[in-house]
């Protein structure tokens, strides 16, 4: 399993990834950010599910539109996701990237959950994805 570790920024927030492959750093990154936005993330109940189906153009803007996923769900629907399932990762044709996954979480409490930062977007400001010695590497902003 992966693991991330949060990184300072001078008026933003942002994690650094790494893990062994493709999936288990999206996932990573996703557990990443929901602790920079609640104290208690042990404390999300596998209440509510959803499949998503994302797209890019590269494994950058598809990790920001999979993050950028969970910014909607949180405004649009007020869940918060705690296990990530991703089925698949692949580039379908040059320029097309495609991830498949399922997230599992449930509405949000304050008083339950305990709310921190809140993120308003995530940025490509320094976004980095490489493959090295064999694990993958990524490194995410967000504007607070």
């Amino acid at each position: 399993m992966g693991k991330f570790k949060l990184i300072e920024h001078p008026a933003d927030i942002g994690i650094e990834i790494e893990a062994e492959d493709l999936k288990d750093l999206f996932e990573n990154a996703a557990r990443g950010m929901l602790s920079i936005m609640i104290h208690h993330p042990e404390k999300v109940e596998l209440k509510e599910k959803r499949d998503i189906k994302i797209k890019g153009m590269d494994l950058k803007e598809l990790l920001i539109n999979f993050l950028s996923e969970f910014l909607y769900y949180i405004d649009a629907e007020g869940l918060i996701f705690k296990e990530y399932k991703i089925k698949t990762i692949k580039e379908e044709k040059e320029g097309e990237w495609h991830l498949e996954a399922t997230l599992f979480g449930e509405t949000f409490n304050r008083e339950k959950h305990g709310s921190n930062i809140e993120i308003k977007a995530v940025t490509y400001h320094r976004l980095e994805i490489k493959k090295e010695n064999e694990k993958w590497k990524a490194r995410v902003i967000f504007d607070i």
